[in-house]
């Protein structure tokens, strides 16, 4: 039986590194945890709740890596859903 071809891919995508060298390893989920327990999670913008939409924790300022002072600065992050 024929095997169907590979598909041909000019152009591959360049790999993404990982979450944790990105900044989101495990310091970020505690501190995720620790601001969940503080800040209710209910998007800033619209006020959706979680069971109705994700809401993820938003770099205010984006981040520009693991060693930026304002990743894990309560000032800088706010909870936002998928849609917002």
């Amino acid at each position: 039986m024929p095997r169907a071809a590979k598909q041909f891919r000019m152009h591959e995508k360049p790999k993404r590194p990982s979450r944790s060298k990105e900044g989101y390893g495990r310091d970020w989920q505690r501190f995720r945890e620790w601001f969940a327990s503080e800040v209710p999670p209910i998007c800033v913008k619209c006020g959706a709740a979680p069971p109705s939409r994700d809401v993820h924790l938003d770099h205010i300022e984006p981040i520009t890596g693991i060693d930026d002072p304002r990743r894990l600065d309560p000032a800088n992050v706010e909870w936002l859903c998928r849609s917002c």
